[in-house]
């Protein structure tokens, strides 16, 4: 993979038309009526799988059929304990696997987290909200969540809550805490487990639109506002084990859910039409609940419409022609495969001479930076957000014309081979602003030796926008944005011949045509693109608007 700029006035460019040697990614595929219908994950099956033993749920792994397991085993019997405790009524569901800390294993649900000793013989619940102030999380607690502040009792000054007369002591003095609340007092002393299930009182206040008691396991809440939170005048307990999530309180390995298992019965059906070389290939997936990926990939279900599918990648060296895709489910239980034949269809691109290229050429052209500048766009775009932020077509990232296409070919004389242009080129000025072309939470803000100042938005479903040679920045990582969003300015840094901008989009880190996303009908990946408003042959051949990397 290799990067070519043009400048004004110093490319000389002529058009072929040729099937393209390496093919990026299968296109087009029309597996949806008209109109076209807007991505989402709502087509997917919430489906439960339960076995003597073990309980699939797949209400809280996201909302893309994902999902977590509660089993009896040799090593803990959660799912024993979670049905003792009131199953998902009382407890949620789970929101994370197993992970193991401190000597115990632990699993959480959305209300509480269980702990069951490392050879021990009953789950206890854990002391979520004192775990949580252990680690600091106390101030934002209670900006944001409305949580008390730990404080200590004076009146536990001195006693040990290893010795039984102390400890009772030490009991009687936090019940106190609960006479200011005659709601919360009632709801927590109806409950006869309630030192098991919410451990000791341990502060309280009065934030005004809600009262809330705070315990060593459970935050409580009295809601006294309509229409804010829960039901007004009632005592309800908040989702600890959610809190806890969202406060890092778990290891993030333990968040991730995984798929469906395979179920009795279940048939993996695939279908896919002839597709366009460098744009994303659509596959529709059906009679499994479980999830499916394309040769190894890390591929997530979507939906367009009511159907579910997959966006695959195509390996860069896939000649065209007929290829087969094979598709696999990852739940657990039996693997389920199916092969699914795409047609990749004729490439149309450009080619241009580079003559001239000012700067470092020896640095600009070394192979060895454009690794480096490679592998930092790669790691940036690595990570697979399960569910698509992003619901319409996208937008042009600025309303410039377009002034080199994907795929198109250059040759330059300090290299022997041609380079190939992974992205769209977009005429602009200086300081002209860039706006995000959809949805997206800024994965990072680089500064490349080729790609220059550069911003990738991490769209969902691994679909990542790369917007090239920026003046400055307008945002941080980790902003969220929506279309339209200024996220930066026109410039020329990096290997570039003058302000205009360069737009990438990977799909599971494999550059595709950007004009897959723009076209209206492009989330059903099922008209083919129109071409570019004009003939390169046809405009004047100088002055020539400046062009990027590859």
């Amino acid at each position: 993979m290799h990067f070519g700029l043009c400048g004004r006035g110093r490319c000389r460019r002529r058009r072929i038309h040729l099937l393209a040697p390496v093919a990026l990614l299968a296109a087009a595929l029309l597996l949806i009526p008209q109109p076209a219908a807007a991505l989402s994950t709502g087509c997917l099956p919430s489906l439960e799988y339960a076995a003597a033993d073990e309980h699939f749920f797949a209400q809280t792994g996201s909302d893309t059929g994902l999902g977590f397991f509660v089993r009896d085993d040799a090593d803990a019997r959660f799912l024993s304990a979670f049905r003792a405790g009131g199953g998902e009524h009382a407890l949620g569901y789970p929101v994370s696997r197993r992970f193991l800390q401190d000597g115990f294993i632990y699993q959480a649900f959305q209300k509480a987290i269980l702990q069951w000793p490392i050879g021990g013989d009953r789950a206890n619940y854990a002391n979520t909200v004192d775990w949580l102030g252990r680690i600091g999380a106390d101030t934002d607690l209670y900006a944001q969540r409305q949580v008390p502040f730990y404080f200590p009792l004076a009146a536990d000054r001195g006693l040990d809550p290893a010795d039984p007369e102390d400890f009772a002591h030490i009991v009687q003095n936090h019940l106190q805490l609960l006479a200011v609340d005659e709601v919360i007092r009632e709801f927590f002393l109806k409950e006869p487990r309630w030192l098991e299930l919410y451990g000791l009182p341990v502060s309280y206040e009065d934030f005004g639109p809600v009262r809330v008691l705070r315990s060593q396991r459970q935050i409580i809440q009295v809601w006294n506002v309509p229409g804010i939170g829960g039901p007004v005048g009632q005592a309800v307990l908040a989702n600890t084990g959610d809190i806890a999530k969202e406060f890092g309180l778990l290891p993030e390995s333990a968040t991730d859910p995984i798929s469906p298992p395979v179920r009795p019965g279940d048939a993996l059906h695939a279908a896919a039409l002839p597709a366009r070389a460098g744009s994303p290939t659509l596959v529709e997936v059906s009679g499994t609940a479980a999830q499916v990926r394309a040769a190894g990939n890390p591929t997530v279900s979507f939906c367009i419409g009511d159907s579910q599918h997959l966006l695959v990648p195509i390996p860069v060296d896939q000649e065209p022609g007929a290829t087969t895709l094979d598709l696999e489910t990852i739940g657990a239980g039996p693997v389920l495969a199916e092969s699914v034949r795409v047609e990749i269809e004729e490439l149309e691109y450009e080619t241009y001479e580079l003559v001239g290229v000012t700067g470092d050429l020896e640095l600009l052209f070394d192979p060895e930076v454009e690794a480096a500048d490679k592998a930092a766009l790669q790691e940036t775009v690595a990570p697979v957000t399960l569910r698509p932020r992003f619901s319409e077509p996208f937008q042009a990232p600025v309303p410039g014309r377009v002034t080199a296409g994907f795929g198109d070919r250059r040759t330059v004389a300090l290299r022997e081979e041609m380079l190939l242009h992974l992205g769209i080129d977009y005429a602009g000025d200086l300081d002209d602003p860039i706006l995000a072309p959809a949805p997206g939470t800024v994965a990072g803000t680089l500064d490349l030796v080729i790609y220059g100042r550069t911003v990738v938005i991490d769209h969902g479903l691994g679909v990542f926008s790369v917007l090239a040679h920026l003046e400055d920045f307008s945002v941080e990582p980790g902003d969220r944005v929506a279309a339209g969003d200024e996220i930066g300015t026109v410039g020329s840094t990096g290997r570039s011949t003058g302000p205009h901008l360069h737009w990438e989009v990977h799909v599971f880190g494999i550059p595709v045509d950007p004009n897959s996303f723009l076209d209206p009908d492009s989330l059903k990946f099922g008209v083919p693109l129109a071409d570019r408003d004009a003939e390169l042959e046809d405009e004047p051949a100088d002055p020539q608007p400046p062009a990027t990397v590859g």
